[in-house]
Order: C-alpha cells, then sequence, then structure tokens
C-alpha cells in the first residue's frame, strides 16, 4: 500500500509545475507555493457559453472564482471565474448566439497542491478565491502585499477587526 502511495505521489509530481503560484483561500489568507499541481492532470475543465474547455494551469496568470454564481453541466457543478492567461492568450471563441452567457464557468472539484519550505499544502478548489502566478519575485510582493522578507510558503493571516466596544 505504501509502495502505491509513493508511486501515485510521484505521478503527480511528474505533471507539477515549476512555477510558483501565489493562492488565496476564501477567509482571505494567501501562501505562496512551488510545484502547484491542480487535480491529477494539472487542469481545468470549464465552459465558455456551451464550449467545453479544457485550461492547463501553466496557460493561466491569474484565476478567480466567484461562488454566488453557478450552473450545472453533465453532472458538474460549475462556479464563474475570471482568467487573465499567460502572455495574452485567449481561447479562439466566437460569440455563442444560442447561449444566455459568454462568462467563463469552472469545475471545482479538484484540489490544489504545491510545497512550502516546511512541507506540502493541499486544499480543494472550492476553497480557493484566487490563484496568481508570480512571475518575478518583485511582482509576488506587489501583487499578495506580502513584505519582501516574507519567505515562500509562509501564509499571511488577513486583518482581523478591531471588537466592537
Amino acid at each position: 500500500m505504501r509502495f502505491l502511495f509513493i508511486t501515485l505521489a510521484g505521478a503527480l509530481l511528474f505533471f507539477s509545475c515549476s512555477s510558483q503560484y501565489t493562492i488565496t483561500d476564501l477567509s482571505g489568507r494567501m501562501v505562496t507555493l512551488d510545484n502547484v499541481i491542480i487535480g491529477s492532470d494539472n487542469t481545468l475543465f470549464g465552459l465558455i457559453g456551451e464550449n467545453e474547455i479544457t485550461i492547463p494551469l501553466d496557460e493561466i496568470l491569474t484565476l478567480s472564482i466567484d461562488a454566488k454564481y453557478k450552473r450545472v453541466h453533465k453532472g458538474r457543478v460549475l462556479y464563474k471565474a475570471d482568467i487573465i492567461f499567460a502572455e495574452g492568450k485567449q481561447p479562439a471563441i466566437t460569440k455563442d448566439t444560442t447561449s444566455i452567457s459568454n462568462e467563463l464557468y469552472l469545475d471545482i472539484a479538484p484540489k490544489v497542491a504545491g510545497e512550502t519550505q516546511v512541507g506540502s499544502i493541499s486544499l480543494p478548489m472550492k476553497s480557493v478565491k484566487a490563484l496568481r502566478k508570480v512571475v518575478d519575485e518583485s511582482e509576488a510582493t506587489q501583487s499578495t502585499k506580502q513584505p519582501a522578507e516574507v519567505p515562500a510558503g509562509t501564509i499571511e493571516n488577513p486583518p482581523q477587526e478591531a471588537p466592537a466596544e
């Protein structure tokens, strides 16, 4: 059984990309991870209008998920998402006049996982509010509002409101 787990973990790392991503969970905590993987094949399934799309993680520069809006497609619950693709890439889909909307909806059932300096972190995509590819260190500190001295893998807690008196 242990051999199977090690083999499976090795296979999952094979699909990982070497880029860093900053992940923000629903409570606003941010963590920068190395060797990020999503699901078993490092892709996200989605819909634009009625067109099915599979998006490789390495094509995503930023991703934000709005859990207030969802739809069901072939038994999968998909949530509204906004993606900025790497290097200005966009899917070549023209206006679908048979659809109510041409917005992007993603399947957030897979898990996202990555490595920190002290160990691995994984969480379900349904707990992810945003994901951002770290292009360079200066962008990482500006986009995540983390001080430069915070190492990758450090979780920044969201500001706490002062108790009402």
